[in-house]
């Protein structure tokens, strides 16, 4: 109990001060942050006045998914083949499977002995034709391929801005077995290949620490602009960036596409399963301009344990802490008139 002794503003004195801790204590009350990781992906709605590309899906349920389409046939080379599958399955029914069963020859300059079991998608066939650029693929796969030996690789996709069955410009997604030789990427992590030109690897950006997991499904993202002037390609495993490019000599368009089982000729086993694929063209105004995609990394994972101000409730709560001030000075000048002082 305060004693009937105390002046007026000495018993002020604690509700000026609770009063001017609350602006106070504003300004580090932050609502927490929504953790994300700063390579997600962020799906939104085609702004006003343009109209959401166009999009190719499949989750395998169906071979009627690729009528018309050229498909690999079974058995290529007596050493790959393909099929729709209940092994491994991450939604509906089926899933699609590649497997290999033996070994073909070297490839020589003139000759492509590398194992193919897959359907290609033909975007160029499509009505519409290919597809504006840039585009964003989502892949699920699930992979067990040993990959012992250097210069041993396996390809999860495979893009081209090419409409004729010579595939001339490609960029690939694919991984390796370890490989000695100086500059190149560590074995077991995903990264793209025939960036910035034809036959080269070399990125803008390489993760050398995001190992890819064998027998369990990961997502890919794959976005991909084959500008002749910017191209560009990115690719995110399970949200996480690990490899981007430059891309040079592309034609504004993504014609064609395979995914499946595509791998060096040495490999005598593995299998692949594909599983949820999406190929999302960029929305396209209604003056028939590209766009940019509705497929966008988020910010940086905020970490809710720091305190942050926003600039809006720092003026607010420096603006109410100014009033506190002043308030509590008139008081204490009416008090020290009431009292006789100066």
């Amino acid at each position: 109990m305060v004693p009937p002794t105390m002046s007026f503003s000495r018993r002020l004195t604690p509700v000026v001060l609770a009063l001017f801790a609350l602006p106070v204590m504003a300004l580090f009350i932050e609502a927490p942050a929504r953790a994300v990781s700063d390579a997600a992906m962020s799906f939104e709605p085609a702004p006003a006045g343009v109209t959401a590309g166009r999009v190719f899906s499949t989750s395998f349920e169906s071979i009627d998914d690729f009528a018309g389409f050229y498909i690999v046939p079974q058995n290529h080379m007596g050493t790959a083949s393909h099929e729709q599958s209940t092994e491994q399955v991450r939604s509906g029914t089926y899933s699609h499977k590649g497997w290999i069963y033996g070994a073909n020859p070297p490839s020589t300059p003139t000759v492509n002995n590398n194992h193919r079991a897959y359907p290609t998608i033909q975007l160029q066939k499509t009505t519409g034709g290919g597809y504006v650029c840039p585009c964003d693929v989502t892949l699920w796969v699930w992979l067990d391929m040993p990959l012992d030996d250097p210069g041993e690789w396996f390809s999860f996709a495979t893009l081209t801005s090419d409409p004729s069955d010579n595939w001339a410009r490609t960029v690939l997604v694919n991984i390796s077995a370890a490989n000695p030789a100086p500059g190149t990427v560590a074995g077991g992590i995903v990264h793209l290949m025939h960036v910035p030109n034809q036959g080269e690897r070399d990125p803008t950006f390489q993760t050398s620490t995001i190992q890819f997991p064998l027998r369990q499904w990961v997502e890919l993202k794959i976005r991909v602009d084959f500008d002749p002037d910017n191209g560009y390609a990115e690719v995110w495993q399970d949200g996480q960036l690990v490899s981007a490019a430059v891309v040079n000599g592309g034609q504004g368009k993504l014609e064609q596409a395979h995914f499946g089982l595509y791998a060096a000729p040495g490999i005598a086993s593995g299998v692949i399963y594909n599983d949820d694929l999406e190929i999302r063209e960029a929305p396209v105004s209604v003056g028939g301009a590209a766009e940019s995609p509705d497929i966008s990394p988020l910010p940086a994972p905020a970490d809710a344990s720091k305190i942050g101000l926003h600039p809006l409730r720092l003026a607010l709560a420096a603006g109410a802490a100014l009033f506190v001030a002043g308030l509590a000075v008139w008081f204490l000048r009416r008090e020290r008139v009431k009292s006789g002082g100066g």
